[in-house]
This record gives structure tokens, sequence and C-alpha cells, in this order.
């Protein structure tokens, strides 16, 4: 599996990248680093090499970033490339599909939470259980605009989401504090790549 990770200077890259390597047994030559100061230089059309685009956690606001990152995201969708959002890459993938992102009801950095899974993540999770135990770490959210079920919400944000095209997380799935992070980096993962949605 061939990964590329834009980094956007926050060290939880680095363990979002060693469960990678240990769920998914990668070599090092399967995972590569873009800081995002970079991105503007960026050859698009080696998107088309890779077999997942990681848009990693980091401070500040999505406005900050955005315009980098749209030009990213309409490609991958064009060559149909997947992608992994994370914390803020969660909230840049989903600016980019429409959604509005608001300062947080709850304000968290460290915090586990207990997020309800429905009938449809339970089968990407490959978990019977209700409820998952995540870790957050966020100021901002994604505010909820719809009920869908390739959405998982608490308080109308938006927190996991996945479709043909992205899987995001506005949680922390690599934390300590995420109980069964293998299920939300290896099974959602594979679903995801395995295109069958």
């Amino acid at each position: 599996m061939k990964c590329l990770c834009i980094d956007f200077d926050d060290s939880f890259s680095f363990n979002i990248m060693s469960d990678l390597f240990l769920y998914h047994e990668l070599k090092k030559e399967d995972f590569s680093f873009l800081p995002f100061k970079d991105v503007k230089n960026f050859d698009l059309e080696k998107l088309k090499d890779l077999d997942l685009l990681i848009l990693g956690p980091g401070p500040g606001h999505v406005d900050e970033y955005f315009e980098g990152i749209k030009i990213i995201l309409d490609y991958c969708q064009r060559v149909s490339t997947k992608v992994l959002g994370i914390c803020l890459g969660h909230q840049l993938i989903m600016k980019f599909l429409g959604h509005e992102i608001i300062v947080s009801r709850e304000i968290v950095h460290g915090q586990a939470v207990k997020l309800k899974i429905n009938n449809f993540w339970k089968k990407i999770l490959k978990k019977e259980d209700e409820v998952q135990v995540v870790q957050r770490y966020n100021s901002f959210a994604v505010k909820k605009k719809n009920t869908e079920y390739t959405e998982l919400s608490i308080k109308e944000e938006v927190l996991a989401f996945i479709d043909e095209n992205f899987l995001s997380y506005q949680f922390h799935p690599e934390s300590v504090g995420t109980k069964n992070r293998k299920a939300f980096l290896y099974n959602a993962v594979n679903y995801h790549l395995e295109g069958r949605l």
C-alpha cells in the first residue's frame, strides 16, 4: 500500500504513520511525508500512484489550509485516489464536500468520548458494539447538515464520515484513548480501499 501523508506540522502525524505501518505491515518505502508548506510545488500527477493520501491533524482553522488542499482533493476525486482525513484533515474534507466548520460545542483536547455506532459502521469496523470510545482533540468541528448512515455524529457534530472517495475522523483513531484502534485504522481503511461503497 503506497501512502502519502500531508503533514500540517503536527507530531500526531508520526503516530498515525506508526499505526499504519504496524497494522498494514508497510515497508519504509511505502510511506512518505509532504509538509504542507511544500503543497504548492507538489506534482499532482504523483497522486495517481498512491493507494491512500492522508491528511493529518494540525493546529489552526481549515481556512488557513483550504485553498491548497482543495486543489488536491479535487484532483483525487477525478483520478479516484482514496483519501483518509484525521482531525484537521477531516474538517478539510468535509468543508470540501460543502459542510460548515464551527467552533465545537465541547472544546476538548485529550478526552475520550462515547460514539454511538450504527449498523453500517458496525459492518465497516467489524464490531458489534453499540458504542465505541474515541479520543478527541479539537476546538473546531463539522456541523451536521443532514442525517446519513455514512456519518457518525455527537451533538450535531460529524465525528466520522465515509464515501467512495473519502474516509475521515474528527477524533484520533491512533490515540491510546481510542479503543479498537485497529478497527478504525485497519478494518475501515481496508473497507475504504476495496471500493465497495
